[in-house]
């Protein structure tokens, strides 16, 4: 452009801004790649190559004075860019302080001044003026052209960085608004939001943080163990109880804890528990030992439901101040009566055989009809059954009854011999 200056910076409606005035500025095409003018304007085109030949010509210098680089002001042929970043350079550092780093009556002045390179720091005139802006100016205005900026992608990407912390629209509210009252426009009343939002952000985070700490705290016990432990007393239980037979198939044990005020009976909040198996790995084991985590309870009197699957058991105790540390066995006597329920169809007509057919269990005795030993049988152990039918082939199951099963159904699919 070689001429970047106040005067050539428009302002449009919503503040944006706009470079004029490039009379003076480098031709982009070639020439002889330009595609030949008519009559009707060769006038223009050569009052073009008037300005170019000007702009080439070694020794003579085009711009403002106070805007032009140290480079620029003997020479014009020879600039590139990075004198447009020394003018854009020259402007910032006048739009913070209200006036320009180099001052001389003439040429000759201002370039021995200019290559001194002393000057007062934005931040001195301006107090409060960001240190990015200072570093800034200090290498756009630079003597030497190859320690400036080299393209002005470089300065974009430093200020839009710094500006994240800034609200863009308010910006150009505020610039615009300036402009039209011709007020001074002082970067220094801006707001930060986004700065205020992260500040907001931070500290929700940190209080989202300190009240998930806190709340795992109180419900892992840890305030109650040690804060409010004058006032509370932990209550672990430990179920004994036998190992099942079938692969991964423990039942799932729960404790629920009531007050016991004859009434309501209200269950606790957040005293709920899971049984955990401390030897889970040990299967061979006949008997096995699950805890809860403590609960914590004021002195008083207490009901608690320990769930075993479809088995419920009740207990009633009284909360002092000494820990209670209990071990309960009530499904130790893993004996259960098992009640059988039979049936049979026919697999190709799905007609219902089961009056014709026999259910035989076998025993010490032999096979013997599951309706002569009902009653007799318990869980925990391996049980035979064959199912016979005249005409049919026999069926046959072998059945591992678990210590807290029951009841048994047996369906059989019955095929024709």
């Amino acid at each position: 452009h070689r001429d970047i200056k106040p005067g050539n910076i428009l302002i449009a409606k919503g503040a944006n801004i706009k470079l004029a005035d490039f009379g003076i500025s480098g031709l982009a095409a070639d020439e002889s790649d330009a595609p030949q003018p008519d009559n009707d304007k060769i006038k223009k085109i050569s009052s073009a190559k008037i300005i170019q030949q000007q702009i080439t010509q070694t020794n003579v210098a085009l711009g403002t004075p106070s805007y032009m680089a140290p480079e620029q002001i003997y020479d014009s042929s020879s600039v590139d860019q990075r004198a447009d970043i020394y003018a854009l350079g020259i402007m910032l550092y006048e739009m913070i302080t209200g006036k320009k780093p180099f001052e001389g009556n003439s040429l000759q002045e201002r370039y021995a001044v200019i290559k001194k390179g002393k000057y007062k720091k934005a931040s001195s005139e301006t107090p409060g003026t960001p240190s990015v802006v200072n570093r800034l100016i200090t290498k756009m205005i630079a003597f030497d052209p190859d320690k400036r900026f080299s393209s002005v992608e470089e300065i974009s990407n430093i200020a839009e960085s710094y500006l994240k912390q800034y609200n863009e629209k308010d910006i150009r509210q505020q610039l615009a608004n300036s402009m039209a009252r011709s007020g001074a426009y002082n970067y220094k009343e801006l707001v930060k939001p986004n700065s205020r939002r992260n500040k907001a952000i931070a500290i929700i985070c940190a209080l989202g943080i300190a009240g998930g700490l806190g709340y795992y705290a109180y419900k892992e016990g840890y305030i109650h163990r040690t804060i409010l432990r004058p006032w509370y007393t932990p209550v672990t239980l430990h179920l004994d109880m036998p190992t099942a037979r079938s692969q991964d198939a423990d039942l799932p044990s729960r404790a629920f804890f009531y007050k016991n005020d004859n009434d309501q009976i209200p269950e606790l909040e957040n005293c709920r528990r899971v049984f955990e198996i401390k030897n889970s790995s040990d299967h061979d084991a006949e008997f096995r030992t699950a805890d809860i985590r403590p609960v914590y309870l004021k002195p008083g009197e207490y009901r608690v439901k320990i769930a075993t699957g479809p088995y419920v058991w009740w207990s009633s105790f009284t909360v002092g101040k000494t820990a209670i540390d209990a071990h309960l066995n009530h499904l130790m006597n893993t004996s259960r009566k098992i009640t059988f329920n039979t049936a049979a169809v026919d697999v190709q007509t799905g007609k219902d055989i089961t009056a014709n057919c026999r259910f035989q269990i076998e025993t010490a005795k032999g096979l013997q009809d599951i309706s002569a030993v009902k009653g007799n049988l318990s869980s925990g152990q391996v049980c035979r059954i064959h199912v016979t039918c005249d005409g049919y082939e026999e069926e046959y199951f072998g059945l591992l009854i678990d210590w807290y099963q029951d009841e048994v159904f047996i369906n059989a699919a019955m095929r024709k011999k």
